[in-house]
C-alpha cells in the first residue's frame, strides 16, 4: 500500500520568505521609493519640531497688563526705584509738600554760667557786657527766671527731644516773652536783639547765693541775606 507523501510546499518554512526576497529583488525600484518616502517623512518631522522648539524659545515675554486700578505692571520703573535707593535722612524736612531751607551753622556751642549778670549772647563765645547784654537770671531762694533782654524767651515743653533751629524760632517768635521760669532739666529757646536764636539747657543749679544757673548752650549763626531758615 502507498503512503501519501507530505506537501513539500506547504510544510517548508522558509519558502514564504525566499517568496518575499524573490519580489524584493523583482522590484527594486519600488521598495527604494517605499524607503525614501518614509525617510523624508522623517526628517520633516523632525525639522518642523525643532523649528517649534527654536520659536518657543525666541518667543518674547507677554506684554504689561493693567491693574484693577488702571496702572500697567512695570518692572522696568520697580528695578528704577530700586537703584534710586531710600531717601537721605539728613535732608531738610518738608512742611506741605516744601523742602525746607538748611538751618545757619553753629556759631557758639558750650557751657555757660549766668550768676545774675548779663552776657551777650551775639559775640562768640558770649562775653559779659553792660548794655549790650541778651540775658540774664534773676530771683532768690531758688525761684529764679531767665530774662531775655532785647529779644524773646520761652520753655520748650515738646519731650520729644532737643529742638532745632526751626523749633525754637517758632517758639520763641510764637510764644517767646521777655522771661521764663528756670527749672532743673528745662529747655528754653531765645531769640536775641540781632536775630540770632539761642538754645539753653539746664544743667545745674548750684545751692550758692543768688541766681546761678548753670546751661548747655548752643548759639546759631545768622542767615544769610536773602534766607528764611525754618
Amino acid at each position: 500500500m502507498t503512503r501519501d507523501q507530505p506537501n513539500r510546499e506547504s510544510a517548508d518554512p522558509g519558502a514564504g520568505i525566499g517568496d518575499a526576497k524573490g519580489w524584493f529583488r523583482a522590484h527594486p525600484k519600488e521598495w527604494i521609493l517605499v524607503l525614501g518616502t518614509v525617510a523624508a517623512a522623517l526628517i520633516t518631522g523632525l525639522f518642523t519640531y525643532l523649528s517649534a522648539s527654536a520659536d518657543n524659545a525666541a518667543e518674547p515675554p507677554p506684554a504689561t497688563t493693567p491693574t484693577p486700578g488702571g496702572h500697567a505692571e512695570d518692572e522696568d520703573s520697580s528695578d528704577t526705584d530700586a537703584a534710586a535707593g531710600p531717601p537721605d535722612p539728613t535732608a531738610p524736612a518738608a512742611s506741605n509738600g516744601t523742602a525746607r531751607p538748611a538751618a545757619p551753622g553753629v556759631q557758639w556751642q558750650g557751657a555757660l554760667l549766668l550768676d545774675g549778670g548779663g552776657k551777650d549772647l551775639d559775640a562768640g563765645p558770649p562775653a559779659a557786657a553792660s548794655g549790650e547784654s541778651d540775658v540774664s537770671t534773676s530771683g532768690v531762694g531758688g525761684d529764679y527766671s531767665l530774662n531775655a533782654l532785647g529779644g524773646s524767651v520761652s520753655v520748650w515743653d515738646d519731650s520729644g527731644g532737643l529742638p532745632e533751629h526751626a523749633d525754637c524760632a517758632e517758639a520763641a517768635d510764637a510764644a517767646g516773652t521777655s522771661s521764663a521760669p528756670v527749672e532743673p532739666g528745662a529747655v528754653l529757646c531765645l531769640r536775641t536783639d540781632e536775630g540770632r536764636l539761642a538754645r539753653l539747657q539746664v544743667t545745674d543749679i548750684p545751692d550758692v547765693y543768688g541766681p546761678t544757673v548753670e546751661f548747655d548752650a548752643l548759639v546759631w549763626s545768622l542767615p544769610e541775606a536773602g534766607t528764611v531758615p525754618r
